[in-house]
């Protein structure tokens, strides 16, 4: 499958150049992806693939804004709703790109042209620098 491999040719980028192991991977949810990060899972016992929450929490809203009782909130109200005050979780994804691949409390991360964001930690031999 093409995203496997491209998500390998990522994974092996990363532990040869950062000399770290890649322990995880991220992908969005549709089918493709979680078929792809199967597959790496099988190939790479030491990754752990998953779906984004943050997908999944998207996707139920637009589940629940179709109920019909929902959707009797005034359109003034849901407005104001999503123009309300900043959240620190958004913009995570674009905030990680630009910062040249540096993830979260200093972990490398790379943003895939296949949605994928994987996190790698340092080698159990370097834990001890």
């Amino acid at each position: 499958m093409y995203l496997t491999g491209e998500i390998d040719k990522v994974i092996a980028e990363i532990e040869e150049e950062a000399i770290a192991q890649v322990v995880g991977i991220v992908t969005n949810n549709a089918k493709n992806m979680r078929s792809a990060s199967g597959q790496v899972e099988t190939r790479r016992p030491n990754v752990i693939g998953g779906g984004c929450s943050a997908h999944v929490l998207n996707l139920l809203m637009q589940d629940i804004g179709r109920l019909p009782a929902v959707k009797a909130v005034p359109q003034e109200l849901w407005h104001a709703i999503r123009k309300g005050p900043p959240h620190p979780s958004r913009g995570v994804q674009d905030t990680t790109a630009r910062r040249a691949g540096r993830g979260f409390e200093g972990q490398k991360s790379h943003i895939t042209g296949a949605n994928t964001l994987v996190f790698c930690s340092r080698l159990p031999a370097q834990c001890a620098e």
